[in-house]
């Protein structure tokens, strides 16, 4: 059975994760959430889940109950569609940011809803090859009235993956998320004067 961590990420620009987390995986945590853009105050780590598919149905019916939205799991290559299958049935209407080969100079990232990762998966014929990370946010209650997701880590991601623009990637970021425009340019101009 999967050890769960419990760390909390209390801000982007002042990140503070609690002691039971090492150096390492405190590192890696951090990176796979700043990739992920998806906005979190607290996680769950709950790292290679079961290969028996019984087995993995009750342990996303697990995370489902699981009180914390978001969560992070490792994946190998060829079960990653499989896991992504049975999380659609289990935790419909997750947005997930699925990562390959993190540390490697052609790590990939896919995101989306998870029957829009399967199908960039099943595009990808490579898609058997590396690890895989999945930072998943679970579908909000309807009374939670919240931002899902950190704008500004979407256009940084962009900025930086493509090489464009913080204009270019703030209209990027708003239709790949399918948010308005309006609101990612609002986030982008908030980190800007924090910074500034």
């Amino acid at each position: 059975m999967a050890h769960i961590f419990y760390c909390f990420l209390f801000d982007i620009k002042n990140i503070l994760i609690s002691e039971n987390c090492d150096k390492q995986f405190t590192t890696n945590i951090t990176k796979w959430l700043s990739l992920s853009g998806i906005k979190t105050d607290e996680f769950a780590f709950f790292g290679f889940l079961p290969g028996k598919k019984s087995a993995l149905i009750k342990k996303l019916s697990e995370i489902k109950e699981n009180s914390v939205r978001t969560f992070v799991l490792y994946e190998s290559p060829r079960r990653i569609v499989k896991l992504l299958e049975a999380m659609n049935d289990v935790l419909p209407n997750t947005y997930v940011c699925v990562c390959n080969d993190l540390t490697k100079y052609y790590e990939k990232s896919y995101y989306g809803n998870v029957p829009d990762v399967i199908l960039q998966l099943k595009e990808n014929e490579k898609h058997e090859k590396g690890e895989y990370t999945v930072v998943g946010r679970k579908a909000k209650k309807e009374e939670e009235v919240e931002d899902e997701f950190c704008y500004e880590a979407h256009v940084i991601n962009e900025m930086i993956k493509r090489g464009v623009s913080s204009k270019e990637a703030i209209s990027i970021t708003a239709k790949k998320l399918q948010v308005p425009k309006k609101d990612v340019y609002k986030a982008w101009v908030d980190l800007k004067e924090f910074m500034e």
